[in-house]
This record gives structure tokens, sequence and C-alpha cells, in this order.
């Protein structure tokens, strides 16, 4: 399988779970979260799914919700995707990001001093 298959498929992941996500669950701990990237693994029965949670403090609450709705996050991609299967989810902070907006706020109070 290509890359550019897996590339595809992971596009198509993080824009459906981010609909569901932003739209079909009404779970107060999840708060605000972006989904900002999806790694489907090469056979395409699992996926690591990274996001941010706002506000800031909340990440692991946030994640303790989306595993418990994980069961119905698939269910729901089932319906939405055109797979054989739908790979079995797991939810990371995207720890990447926190470390990327620190660097730009540290830069930006070193410009104003």
């Amino acid at each position: 399988m290509g890359d550019k298959k897996l590339e595809r498929f992971s596009e198509i992941l993080k824009q459906e779970i981010s609909d569901i996500v932003a739209k079909e669950l009404a779970n107060p701990n999840i708060g605000f979260i972006t989904i900002t990237k999806v790694e489907p693994t090469k056979d395409f029965k699992q996926a690591k799914v990274f996001f941010t949670a706002y506000p800031e403090g909340r990440e692991e609450e946030a994640k303790r919700a989306l595993e418990s709705a994980k069961g119905f996050i698939g269910k729901l991609l089932g319906k939405r995707i055109r797979a054989k299967s739908v790979p079995r989810l797991s939810f990371e902070i995207d720890r990447d990001l926190k470390v990327l907006e620190r660097y730009w706020e540290w830069q930006e109070r070193d410009e104003e001093s």
C-alpha cells in the first residue's frame, strides 16, 4: 500500500473524527478540542488520534472522555467512511503543538524586552 493512500486515509479520518467530536458528542468533559493529526498503521487496523484541548489544563480529562467515547466514534465512522473496517482508535494529547506554542510565546516576550 502506498504512502499516498495512507495519507489520504489519515486526512479522511481526521476530518470525520473532527466532525463527530464537534457535532455528535455531548460530553462536557471534552470541552473544545481540535484533532491535529491522525496516524493510521500501515494495515489500517489502528489509528492514533492526536488532539489539543482548551481550556488549557483539561487535556487529561478530555483524553479520558474521548477514550470512553471511542466505541461511539468508531460506530459513526463506520457509517461515514468507505473502508473494509474501521481502525481501532486511541487518543493522544498533541504535545508537539504545545511545545511550539510555548516557543512562540517565548519569542514574543523576547522581542518585547
